[in-house]
């Protein structure tokens, strides 16, 4: 009975050996593939941290930009602006006007003008938005959580406004539509719809240096409540005067330093004013001249 005890503690152990043994090498094999995972973990660690470096300094470069005005600041000035217009107070825009990504002043004047009349779907369409960091609808989308479309003719500039969009802290989550396209009088409306613009938007830019106003005559699918339109100030505000529609027209092809110069300015407007003291168009005919070299 005794040896037939001895023999069985004796096999409980050599299976506890084996048993351990097998460990260990499954353990050495682990600690073989670490080793090799290793360096791998280290790059991804150094390009998370890259990545977060460049957050931190384009956050930066916003926040210390002079003259910035902050979204905090503006959700003040908006209350102002509501306040004086139900008291019957109209700002000029000249008073309201800031530049924090518009060309110039268009950035106060928009966010005066949607401050007063208030936005429906906060949507927004720009035609020829460069880069997406210097256009009429930056402000909106990164300080105001705007849904926009931007478009752009240059693949350079599409691929910066995608980078500078997706990495931007206040729009990486939620990042407008950026789309390369060559806007023509036949292709606009398809555009719009593409992306899902084809309905009442609050506002649409066109600032394509040529065909702005063939452009805004042939837009069918959306309605916008605000349109801001590039013109040429070389023309006289009762000049009815349009270029030759050509959809194959480049932005460098029209100067007005020219003594043969295209003009931009389309249509003669007549404009209202409202309480809140923004100019509203209310129609606009065709324009009863062309100039061409």
């Amino acid at each position: 009975m005794f040896k037939r005890n001895a023999n069985r503690l004796t096999q409980s152990n050599n299976d506890a050996a084996t048993q351990l043994a097998a460990l260990a090498s499954r353990l050495a094999e682990l600690e073989r593939q670490c080793a090799g995972i290793a360096p791998q973990l280290g790059t991804l660690g150094s390009r998370f941290d890259a990545m977060e470096a460049l957050l931190r300094g384009q956050t930066a470069a916003v926040v210390q930009q002079p003259n910035y005005v902050d979204r905090g600041t503006q959700q003040l000035l908006a209350m102002e602006y509501r306040r004086d217009a139900r008291t019957g107070v109209a700002h000029d825009f000249e008073s309201v006007e800031f530049r924090n990504h518009s060309q110039n002043g268009e950035d106060g004047i928009l966010h005066y003008i949607f401050s007063v009349i208030g936005t429906t779907n906060k949507y927004v369409v720009e035609m020829c938005a460069g880069d997406g960091r210097e256009c009429n609808a930056a402000n909106l989308i990164i300080n105001h959580g705007w849904h926009a479309l931007l478009c752009d003719g240059s693949e350079e500039n599409i691929r910066t406004a995608t980078a500078f969009y997706w990495r931007h802290p206040d729009t990486m989550r939620i990042p407008p539509a950026i789309s390369r396209e060559w806007l023509t009088a036949e292709n606009v409306n398809e555009v719009i719809s593409r992306h899902g613009f084809d309905q009442q938007i609050d506002l649409l830019s066109i600032d394509v240096d040529g065909n702005d106003y063939w452009l805004w005559r042939a837009i069918q699918v959306a309605n916008p409540r605000v349109v801001i339109i590039e013109i040429q100030a070389g023309w006289m505000s009762d000049a009815s005067v349009t270029v030759p529609y050509d959809p194959a027209s480049a932005c460098a092809s029209w100067s007005i330093r020219s003594s043969t110069s295209r003009s931009t300015i389309a249509g003669r407007r007549s404009r209202r004013w409202s309480s809140s003291g923004a100019r509203k168009v209310t129609g606009w005919s065709e324009p009863t001249a062309t100039v061409s070299t």
